[in-house]
């Protein structure tokens, strides 16, 4: 009686572990299915298109500061809330009649508002006022680092009239690709052309808080891993709102990234101020993506 106690126990107690084990299974399972996929090419897709972005909005607070902007100057802007200097001098070099430096420093002295910290210098060069029809602003790299990545780069940002402007990310010497290289030495290449047209705010120029911007084009790259991919902007949206609380990625509209992996989707949501976005693999599957 006493074995068949004991036998029956024994096979409650097997039973019991089984289903347990199956469950722990079943849960790790879900949990990896839910994690998102490593996807190098649309991180540093995005990641480009952020350094570079972020890198226009401090040449365009500098800019202001100086009274380039436009016929009057606003004296609010605060790159980032980077520790930097600000030098502007007179240049005549080409089409370009001034230039200005933004140097922070040769050590990592405090952290930017966007969360990152910099180092080296962005260099400005402008042949007019920022908001003038025709005026070429070129922003070049030197000794620029962002979290310890070095970017290596220009962006020349075009006014081609009617609040539009044509924006191409570039190599140092203005052909070819811009490049990161990461602290573990992994290089990853990006360029674009693209439109950016100043949707709101243009009756207001003097508050930039109101003004949004909406980017469309096409870029490509290489991600460090040598995943070769094409990027197209579909509407994405800058609201400068949303820098002003320190959130300083797009609020909607889409990012397309195609490579031999697949096609893969990014979007950045209905207008929120926020850090989160809809990341869809080459599978179909959608995640939340932080960013």
């Amino acid at each position: 009686m006493n074995l068949l106690f004991m036998t029956r126990k024994l096979l409650q107690a097997f039973a019991f572990f089984t289903v347990c084990v199956f469950l722990f299974t079943a849960c790790k399972k879900q949990k990896e299915d839910d994690s998102i996929p490593s996807d190098g090419a649309v991180k540093e897709c995005n990641d480009a298109q952020s350094l570079w972005d972020n890198a226009l909005k401090m040449a365009e607070d500098a800019l202001d500061q100086n009274g380039q902007m436009t016929s009057t100057k606003v004296s609010s802007s605060k790159i980032l809330g980077c520790t930097q200097a600000v030098l502007k001098q007179s240049i005549s070099e080409g089409n370009f009649i001034g230039m200005i430096t933004i140097d922070f420093g040769t050590s990592y002295r405090n952290t930017c508002f966007d969360g990152k910290t910099r180092r080296g210098q962005l260099i400005v060069k402008y042949t007019g006022r920022y908001r003038d029809n025709n005026t070429v602003v070129q922003i070049t790299t030197n000794n620029y680092y962002v979290n310890n990545a070095k970017i290596e780069g220009r962006r020349t940002v075009r006014n081609i009239g009617n609040s539009v402007y044509n924006v191409v990310d570039s190599g140092l010497d203005g052909k070819g690709y811009s490049k990161v290289t990461a602290i573990d030495g992994k290089i990853t290449t990006w360029k674009s052309a693209r439109t950016r047209t100043w949707s709101e705010g243009t009756s207001t120029p003097l508050d930039f808080n109101d003004d949004v911007y909406i980017i469309n084009g096409n870029g490509d790259g290489m991600s460090s891993a040598g995943d070769v991919y094409t990027a197209k902007a579909h509407n994405i949206k800058l609201k400068f709102a949303c820098y002003a609380v320190h959130m300083y990625t797009p609020v909607s509209g889409v990012l397309t990234i195609q490579s031999s992996s697949g096609l893969r989707f990014i979007d950045y949501g209905v207008g929120d101020c926020d850090r989160t976005a809809l990341f869809t693999s080459v599978t179909g599957k959608t995640y939340v993506l932080n960013l």
